[in-house]
């Protein structure tokens, strides 16, 4: 098809030797006034530091972000020149449990009310998320007008449930099993069998598939989704696709860029529809599959036609996900441990120089071939997500599908003129 065709191991920890006495300290009989603490104040200094915000934040007086702020600065950032579809629609959700077999598949339904036709996008979680999961995305793309059919094994959505809380090791384990060739090769083959059903059911004239046109469909895909979303729009790997006729679209959010495959500069040659890869100068995964420089390489090795790459300063691999502020879903690897993606040290060498050092004096991406996201305007983030990153998001993906699907030129107007202005505070948006 042409780039614009048609349609555990668990560790035993040594047992801890018994505490050393250590003698007290005298302390001075005679304290300042103004530096006591009377009765139990002290300690309710003490806990009200531990239980609203980090101890880090007591210690710099950094406050959370709240996640009415984060909306109101979603909202605001997105009236100053953000993509507005000309039709913003009523959705209605149905959640099902499909059966392949032996394998279940927990699959979730958004339609715009209307008698459609409508779009699909096939929305591909991350591992240990379920098809609830992503509902900022999911739910902007059916505003705009696109049926949006969530899918995930039942298998991967539980896949971290045994973690509770193992060490970083065992996670790497369990992500390094499911990133692997054969969990891929399944996915595909569910992605096939998801979509021959999805087609079987709009033929069938059920409600709501009949308001629903499989012969328009993209492909969206997040941490484990995205690797499955890149084979699909046509990396190359050693594996059997299944039947994607009407696809016309992908979306990677947070690439599954592994160096260990090899190839990195020939296998997204074969690409052959229009992509858009989103990342972060801080897109580190839990279970160390990729890296931030790393992830770019989707779009700078891969074809020209329609292609883009958004490039979110400071955002981290929770950004990604697209859980509504204050709203955590049940299985998002937001909650899995997520935060030790944040802890880890980003590497010093071996990144082909696509590092450099930002203001603040951590280490940034440059992503290469200049559009350092260090040079953005902008404070360094407060704890908590940034309303922005979200709006940007959601903006350019919608974009990119009318673009791209529905082929709106101005969608494509947008993308190409208006975006980069607009997303300059927070983010770079790169094309070819």
């Amino acid at each position: 098809m042409s780039k614009h065709a048609e349609p555990s191991r668990r560790y035993r920890l040594p047992r801890a030797a018994a505490p050393r006495q250590i003698p007290m300290p005298t302390v001075p009989t005679a304290v300042p006034r103004e530096r006591t603490l009377h009765g139990y104040d002290w300690l309710k200094q003490v806990a009200a530091c531990l239980g609203l915000v980090s101890v880090s934040g007591c210690m710099t007086g950094t406050a959370a972000i709240s996640p009415e702020e984060t909306v109101r600065t979603m909202e605001r950032f997105a009236s100053t020149g953000g993509y507005r579809p000309v039709l913003r629609f009523a959705v209605s959700e149905l959640r099902e449990t499909w059966k392949r077999g032996a394998v279940s598949l927990d699959v979730s339904l958004l339609v715009p009310d209307g008698a459609g036709p409508y779009p699909v996008v096939v929305y591909l979680p991350a591992l240990g998320a379920d098809a609830g999961s992503a509902p900022m995305w999911r739910k902007a793309w059916a505003e705009a007008g696109y049926a949006v059919l969530a899918v995930q094994s039942g298998s991967a959505a539980s896949a971290l449930n045994p973690l509770g809380k193992a060490g970083q090791d065992d996670r790497r384990d369990i992500g390094r099993r499911q990133f692997s060739r054969a969990s891929l090769e399944r996915r595909l083959e569910d992605f096939g069998w998801v979509v021959a059903e999805l087609r079987q059911r709009v033929r069938a004239g059920a409600v709501p598939y009949r308001a629903v046109d499989p012969g328009r469909l993209a492909v969206a895909g997040y941490d484990l989704g995205a690797q499955t979303a890149a084979v699909l729009a046509g990396e190359s790997v050693k594996a059997k696709r299944p039947d994607a006729t009407g696809l016309r679209a992908a979306i990677v959010l947070s690439p599954a860029v592994d160096l260990a495959e090899g190839r990195l500069a020939t296998r997204y040659k074969s690409i052959h529809m229009p992509l858009l890869a989103v990342t972060g100068d801080e897109d580190r995964d839990p279970y160390g599959i990729s890296s931030p420089s790393l992830r770019p390489a989707i779009w700078q090795h891969g074809p020209a036609g329609d292609d883009y790459l958004l490039l979110l300063r400071d955002a981290t691999h929770r950004d990604l996900a697209g859980t509504e502020p204050g709203s955590p879903q049940a299985g998002d690897p937001a909650q899995a441990g997520y935060l030790a993606e944040e802890a880890e040290p980003a590497p010093e060498d071996g990144d082909g120089g696509l590092h450099q050092r930002s203001r603040d004096g951590r280490r940034s991406r440059a992503f290469g071939g200049g559009g350092s996201l260090s040079g953005v305007a902008g404070p360094p983030r407060r704890r908590g997500a940034d309303g922005r990153l979200a709006a940007a998001v959601r903006a350019v993906t919608t974009a990119f599908l009318d673009a791209t699907v529905k082929t709106d030129p101005a969608a494509r107007q947008w993308l190409q003129h208006s975006a980069p202005g607009w997303l300059a505070p927070v983010a770079i948006l790169k094309s070819k």
